[in-house]
């Protein structure tokens, strides 16, 4: 499962666009001492609001679409007996109606195996 809001404000126009993913994936690792590569594909809901903010313009466009999506990751980890520690690049396409959206991201974490 995996969420994501996005918001942003343009400067030099004045617009407000909005953005929530949601999504499910089936994804396959490959790890090799401590690096580590995964990619996957699923199914991402997707809705975009753009709100224009202006006075006597209509209130926003909104629209909304269900499309595939491919992911890989490129990390690096390290793992002791109880804790796992993990940082690395994410990248994310969904196949849009239209224009595909991409997005990159940088991230880290920390977790516990049982």
């Amino acid at each position: 499962w995996y969420y994501e809001h996005r918001q942003r404000k343009v400067s030099n126009v004045s617009e407000h666009i909005e953005a929530d993913f949601q999504g499910v994936a089936l994804t396959c690792h490959f790890r090799y001492y401590f690096i580590g590569i995964s990619a996957g594909g699923g199914v991402m809901k997707s809705e975009i609001i753009v709100d224009p903010s202006e006075p006597l313009i209509e209130p926003g466009i909104k629209t909304s679409s269900t499309d595939g999506y491919f992911d890989a990751s490129l990390y690096a980890f390290y793992r002791t007996s109880s804790f796992e520690f993990k940082a690395g690049i994410n990248y994310k396409r969904v196949f849009y109606s239209g224009d595909d959206i991409e997005m990159i991201g940088l991230y880290a974490g920390c977790g516990i195996r049982f």
